[in-house]
């Protein structure tokens, strides 16, 4: 959604998959604002921003964004690249671990245009334009999470009607993918990718509106965490019943 609405507004718009890629396209490439999601794998967002602060800080801890991305940042010292933290927690406890960090500003999921747009006021960014939300009744050929999904993005982004359809669509291959990892990792026992995956899905839901799943992926992501592996089974399959008619393959 955040690549959409920007990229509407003629913002150019680079996307990395966890921390230290974005250290490295950070590195080698000069950005006026980075939307930095709090929980990737390989890097979560505190630490990517702290080794980003320390280098543009010139300071001796400079060495872990040299060995994360085999340059050593030289044309970030002395500046200040805004960060702009994206998390489904804002209790002040993670809003003072994301200013303590070094980010500039927080923006919770899900979020609107209304709330993107004040953050990109306060630092100098091109907006991105409002617009009458459409009502009319979407025609989607699947289940009711898909048209409540649909309803939703449609009041709450705007975006016409391809590009919401376009939205939705790269929404559910997301979620089919992230279950099919998720399976994956089960049978490898590497509950540190469940979690991961729980908390890209979280995310998803927020984003679409589809708040019955969140529960149940923030139970699946601390069972997870905690090593838990009888309830992550329990609770996984939980969620895949719960999103079973969300992402059910066309016939």
């Amino acid at each position: 959604i955040v690549t959409m609405l920007l990229e509407r507004q003629g913002h150019s718009v680079v996307v990395a998959e966890n921390g230290e890629v974005a250290l490295k396209k950070i590195a080698e490439d000069d950005f006026d604002l980075v939307f930095m999601d709090m929980q990737m794998p390989v890097l979560d967002g505190l630490e990517t921003t702290k080794i980003l602060r320390s280098c543009e800080n010139g300071s001796s801890e400079n060495v872990e964004f040299e060995r994360r991305t085999g340059q050593n940042g030289e044309h970030l010292q002395g500046k200040h690249l805004h960060v702009i933290a994206v998390t489904g927690n804002l209790d002040e406890q993670s809003k003072r671990l994301c200013l303590d960090a070094g980010m500039d500003s927080v923006l919770s999921k899900p979020f609107s245009v209304d709330s993107m747009n004040t953050v990109l006021k306060q630092f100098g960014k091109a907006t991105v334009e409002e617009s009458t939300p459409v009502v009319d009744t979407p025609t989607i050929e699947s289940k009711d999470l898909l048209v409540t999904a649909m309803e939703f993005l449609k009041m709450s982004h705007p975006l016409d009607d391809e590009m919401l359809k376009q939205l939705l669509s790269v929404s559910v291959q997301s979620l089919r993918q992230c279950l099919e990892d998720m399976t994956n990792a089960f049978g490898s026992d590497e509950l540190s990718q469940v979690a991961n995956g729980a908390h890209k899905i979280k995310g998803i839901l927020l984003a679409i509106g589809m708040d019955e799943g969140v529960t149940i992926c923030k139970s699946l992501q601390g069972n997870a965490e905690q090593k838990n592996v009888s309830q992550s089974r329990k609770t996984f399959e939980e969620l895949k019943t719960i999103l079973s008619s969300l992402v059910v393959e066309p016939s």
